[in-house]
């Protein structure tokens, strides 16, 4: 019988790949040969090419050139023809090439001067100090750097060509181009993605469950007065809130102190609604998921005082910034239960900020529950990422630690780190590879504001909404994006495939952590333990066993400025699945 069973098992994995197979065929549309110089293309890489080429180089017929990989060789002078390349490449500070340049597949780096026209395709371009083009600058599916000294007489462009290139007219390609200007200034992305004027948008909305409909006004941002070469800037915003009936607002000054280094200082002001979600959702999805369906995915308090602090940016791709802060925190009640759908459910309640025990103590004699909370920030930021709201390539690893008390007139002792690391690498044409891993900790006693939460939108989406909490975490996400909006498949048409796997959990360092701060004040031995307590403490004891997990399948827009996600946990066989959408990149 168990013989059987194997055949017939072994049957049915051949006949579903021999319909793998045959299906593959039918959609994989007929190869044709391929042109010599184009021959470690694959057919649909061939056929991009060979249109950039002729549209950029004007080039109908192959003619012979140079087809090498590295360095520039001896002549000083080439002409009248197309150098091309296959791999990476470096043209010395010492080297005229009088012809247009062509590189497929790697990193065209420039030290010298191009008498024509540089065309990259399927990789990106550095323009070093010397560098000196007398025509255009073309990068197809890659990134263009440029440093401030560079020269470019012609137009720099960068363009995409994934959005269904063989469907769209001239017309649509030649909107899909983008013309870079040549500002002598080295860009810290894709050059001029942002354009921060027409980016500030002056008047804002948000909706909650603890303000309602606030509208207010925006200031420019620092980046905005940074490129418009003001050395005072004012920033923050100014908005009423009609459910709560509060005027909000946070308005600061900052000062430009030595321009060459980039270092700024400045102080603010600030009376708010603030929440510790905003790396879960984002601003407008979490006001359109509050305003339409009933459902705020944040947590909030009032953070009322003021702030100085100082930033560097030591060069495009790091930053520090260095913080004293003193505040006054409130707990907030929700206000409205208003959606325009889902009228049948109620908002849940908002959390309180402050401990417990010391919340009811003070309601009990008649006070409004506050703290004050005196701090130093510290703030590390090193950023490659090709684009802030849909990178493709690059790191962002962001350390964040917070120290109050210690000195400080401070309400609570206590001190807080979070380290985000990720990484986004493509794996080929079609194919891309996003990491996460974030890592939270603190010692002494944290306020249940800062405690941190796992569970649901970005974080263990096979999992209820912040289903884990603690003053510990550790998460990791892994996401793999196959373009199948270029295979012109019935099913996903306009949609890309994304599988993912997050693992972590959240905990408490001291298991009772939650009941201790429910009595005011608290047992002094238990207020000492904590404070002995290292930052790094308790995680030597995680196992594989305490983590949680989940998996899942989604399908995202092009852009990924639309996803919806499936995702299932493991722990349990006949768990639900978790179907979440979202507006952003999930991480």
């Amino acid at each position: 019988m168990g013989q059987s069973r194997a055949k017939q098992i072994l049957y049915w994995i051949w006949a579903i790949m021999a319909i793998i197979i045959i299906l593959s065929l039918l959609l994989t549309k007929r190869t044709y040969a391929q042109d010599p110089k184009y021959s470690n293309l694959s057919e649909k890489e061939q056929e991009i090419a060979e249109k950039m080429e002729k549209k950029y180089l004007g080039m109908n017929e192959f003619r012979t050139g140079k087809e090498t990989e590295g360095e520039i060789g001896e002549e000083e002078r080439v002409g009248n023809h197309i150098e091309r390349y296959f791999g990476d490449v470096e043209i010395a500070s010492d080297k005229v090439i009088g012809s247009d340049i062509l590189v497929v597949k790697g990193t065209l780096t420039l030290y010298g001067q191009v008498e024509g026209t540089i065309l990259t395709l399927f990789g990106d371009i550095h323009l070093e100090a010397d560098a000196y083009v007398e025509g255009d600058v073309v990068c197809v599916d890659g990134k263009i750097w440029k440093d401030r000294n560079a020269f470019v007489e012609g137009d720099i462009i960068e363009r995409q060509s994934s959005n269904h290139y063989n469907r769209v007219s001239d017309e649509e390609r030649q909107e899909q181009e983008i013309h870079v200007t040549t500002e002598h200034h080295r860009p810290k992305r894709k050059i001029v993605r942002h354009n921060f004027q027409s980016d500030h948008e002056p008047v804002y909305a948000d909706y909650n469950r603890v303000d309602g409909l606030t509208l207010g006004f925006n200031f420019p941002s620092s980046e905005w007065w940074r490129k418009e070469q003001k050395r005072i800037g004012v920033i923050g915003k100014v908005g009423y809130s009609f459910s709560s009936k509060n005027i909000q607002y946070q308005i600061g000054l900052e000062r430009c102190v030595f321009p060459i280094f980039a270092c700024t200082v400045g102080a603010e002001a600030h009376d708010m609604t603030d929440t510790q979600d905003r790396w879960i959702i984002s601003d407008l999805e979490n006001a359109l998921g509050a305003f339409l369906i009933n459902e705020d995915f944040r947590d909030y308090y009032k953070r009322e005082g003021f702030s100085i602090y100082a930033k560097n940016r030591f060069f495009d791709q790091l930053s520090l910034k260095f913080g004293y802060h003193n505040d006054k925190i409130n707990n907030l009640e929700k206000n409205t239960e208003w959606a325009v759908f889902g009228k049948s459910k109620d908002f849940r309640p908002n959390p309180w900020a402050l401990p417990y025990g010391y919340c009811l103590n003070e309601i009990a004699a008649g006070n409004d529950p506050h703290m004050n909370l005196q701090s130093y920030s510290f703030n590390l930021v090193y950023d490659t990422r090709d684009d802030d709201e849909n990178p493709e390539r690059g790191w962002f690893i962001n350390l964040f630690a917070e120290k109050a008390g210690n000195g400080l007139k401070s309400d609570l002792d206590f001190q807080r780190q979070i380290l985000d690391v990720r990484r986004y690498q493509p794996l080929g044409w079609d194919e891309g590879l996003d990491l996460r891993l974030r890592i939270g900790s603190s010692n002494g006693v944290l306020p249940p504001m800062y405690w941190f939460d796992l569970g649901g939108l970005s974080t263990l989406r096979g999992y209820r909404h912040k289903e884990f909490t603690g003053d510990r975490m550790l998460l990791a996400n892994i996401e793999y994006t196959l373009e199948t909006s270029e295979l012109d498949w019935t099913l996903f048409d306009e949609m890309n495939l994304v599988l993912f796997v997050d693992s972590g959990c959240a905990w408490f360092a001291e298991s009772n952590t939650p009941e201790m701060q429910s009595y005011w004040p608290m047992d002094p031995k238990y207020v000492d333990k904590m404070n002995e307590k290292k930052l790094d403490d308790s995680f030597s004891s995680l196992t594989w066993s305490s983590l949680k997990t989940n998996v899942g399948i989604g399908l995202s827009s092009d852009d990924d400025d639309f996803r919806i996600n499936f995702a299932k946990r493991t722990d349990v066989g006949d768990g639900d699945i978790v179907v979440t959408i979202r507006l952003k990149k999930e991480f």
